[in-house]
C-alpha cells in the first residue's frame, strides 16, 4: 500500500505542476527530458514581439489563441509573436540579431487549410532546405487554442543580424531560439496527437 500511495502523491504533484505551468522536466519513455538552453537574440522587426514560450502563453498578437500543452524541451524558451491574419497573407520577414549561430524553432500547425502556412516540398521548391527546417524536429509538440496540433522544424541561422523567411503563404509560430550545438534529434512528443 505505501508503494502506491507513494506514486499517487508524485502524480498528483506532477498535475499541480503541469496546472501552475511550472512544470520544468518531464519523464517521457524512462527519459527525463528538460528543457532546451536558450539562445539570446535581439528582435529587430517592428511588426512583432517576444513572449515567454510556457503554457498558458499567447502565440499570436491578435489572436487569444494560447498554448494548453507543450513538449518539456520548449518550456521557457523566447518565442516571437505577431499577427496571425497578417501572416495567413504572407508575412514579412522576421529580422533578428544572434552572437552565436542557432536554430529557430518553427511551429507547423498540421493542417491543408489555407489559413496554415505549409513545411515545404523539395520537389518544387529546392532552395527549402537551405537552413535545414524540412523534416519536424517534435512532432505534436505543443496544443494551442483553437488550432490544429503542431510540429517544430529547427531552422540554421549563422551569428551577426538575419532574416527568417519561410516560404509560401499561412500562419505558423517562433517556439524559440536555441544553441546549433543543442541535437534535437526526432521524436513525436505526443502532447498534441488525438
Amino acid at each position: 500500500m505505501p508503494l502506491y500511495q507513494k506514486e499517487l502523491e508524485d502524480f498528483q504533484a506532477k498535475v499541480a505542476q503541469l496546472k501552475r505551468g511550472t512544470n520544468v522536466s518531464t519523464a517521457v519513455g524512462g527519459l527525463n527530458i528538460k528543457p532546451w538552453l536558450a539562445a539570446p537574440f535581439k528582435l529587430i522587426s517592428t511588426n512583432a514581439e517576444t513572449y515567454e514560450v510556457k503554457m498558458g502563453a499567447r502565440v499570436f498578437t491578435d489572436r487569444d489563441f494560447a498554448i494548453q500543452r507543450l513538449a518539456p524541451e520548449l518550456n521557457g524558451l523566447t518565442g516571437i509573436r505577431f499577427s496571425h491574419e497578417a501572416a495567413k497573407k504572407g508575412f514579412p520577414p522576421i529580422e533578428f540579431e544572434v552572437a552565436e549561430p542557432v536554430q529557430v524553432l518553427v511551429g507547423y500547425f498540421d493542417s491543408n487549410q489555407k489559413a496554415w502556412l505549409q513545411v515545404p516540398r523539395l520537389e518544387t521548391a529546392a532552395q527549402a532546405d537551405e537552413r535545414g527546417g524540412v523534416e519536424a524536429v517534435i512532432e505534436n509538440a505543443a496544443i494551442i487554442s483553437s488550432c490544429p496540433n503542431v510540429n517544430v522544424h529547427a531552422f540554421r541561422f549563422g551569428a551577426g543580424r538575419q532574416k527568417l523567411e519561410l516560404i509560401g503563404k499561412g500562419s505558423f509560430v517562433i517556439l524559440g531560439f536555441v544553441p546549433q550545438s543543442v541535437q534535437p534529434g526526432k521524436r513525436d512528443a505526443g502532447v498534441g496527437a488525438k
